[in-house]
Order: C-alpha cells, then structure tokens, then sequence
C-alpha cells in the first residue's frame, strides 16, 4: 500500500496535486474537508464555508481527540481495500503522525505552497460566495486557521514540498520525479 498525504496553505494547489497524481498514477482520493461537509450536509446545514467547517471539525476534535479525523480517513482507506491512496487536506500535526505510524515507509507527506497573491487570485477566480475582498482578508483567514489548526507545525513535519506557483506542466513535472525518486510512482 501507498498512500500520499497532502498538506498546504489555501488554494496552493494541494486537490489539483492530488488529482493529478489520481489520474496519472491510479490513486484513489480522500479529504477531511469532503468527509466533513458531507457530514454537515447530511445534517441539513447549508451554509457550509470555511469558518463552518473549521468549527465542525473543532467539536469533534474537542470531543474524541485531535486524531479524530485522521483515522476517520485511515479506516475509510482500510475499508475500501485501497492499494494506492492520496489524502489531502492534512490540517493538524497529528493528520501528519499518525498515517506515518499507521503506513510507516508506505506514507509520504507532501507540502503544497505557492505565493499569497497567486493564492487569493485563485480563490477570488472561483467566484465563491465566501470568498475574502482583498488580500488583507485573504492574510486574515489564513492567521484564522493557523491559530485553529496549527500549520505551522504541520508543515514542518511535512517530508517534501512542491511549489505550485508556476504552471501546470512545471508542477506535474516536479510531481513525476518526486513520486519517481521516492518510489511511488
């Protein structure tokens, strides 16, 4: 088994990462942040945005522990007999220490980043109703999470980094000698 764990500032590019290594590479993807508003949509919220999530995943976390989630996904990867998965979205240090546990030399943890401005352009251009004004905002929300979730330290952990502020082509070419060099292609 091989799995992939992503983590990286918002809108770096960590599902485009992901679903590119999904397409190539024939891994199956998984997302706290699917798990989640699913969860929440299931409950009948309807208004589900980043500070919604934030705080739905912060009860629970309050409740069984910050490594709720994680293994969440881990048996969800288990469960469905996956030989090849990627996850994204690795928020606390714990999202990053546990599936090394669980997978040993099987996990690899991959930071995505790119520059803040590239960053808030992305997410303006998706035209979502939640999305920050100006910049300012943008630095705001990302201060929000890092308090809440503790990026920081998570991306410390993290064994690799792409820089998803270029082209498509020059990331899927970083992706291809990662995976190639590292044994996960």
């Amino acid at each position: 088994m091989k799995v992939i764990g992503f983590a990286g500032t918002n809108s770096a590019g960590k599902d485009t990462v992901a679903d590119y290594i999904c397409e190539k590479y024939s891994y199956k993807k998984i997302t706290i942040g699917d798990i989640i508003r699913a969860r929440l949509a299931a409950e009948g919220v309807t208004k589900i945005d980043r500070v919604v999530t934030g705080e739905y995943q912060k009860k629970f976390v309050d409740k069984y522990g910050k490594d709720y989630w994680i293994k969440e996904v881990i048996s969800e990867i288990k469960k469905k007999g996956w030989k090849k998965a990627v996850i994204s979205g690795l928020r606390y240090p714990i999202d990053v220490t546990v599936p090394k546990k669980e997978f040993g030399k099987d996990f690899m943890s991959i930071l995505v980043d790119a520059d803040p401005k590239i960053r808030f352009e992305r997410v303006v251009s998706r035209g979502r109703y939640d999305a920050p004004k100006n910049l300012e905002e943008f630095k705001k929300q990302e201060d929000y999470e890092n308090k809440m979730f503790h990026f920081d330290e998570t991306f410390k952990l993290m064994a690799q980094r792409i820089d998803n502020g270029g082209t498509l082509e020059q990331t899927h070419t970083q992706v291809d000698k990662l995976l190639k060099e590292k044994g996960f292609a």
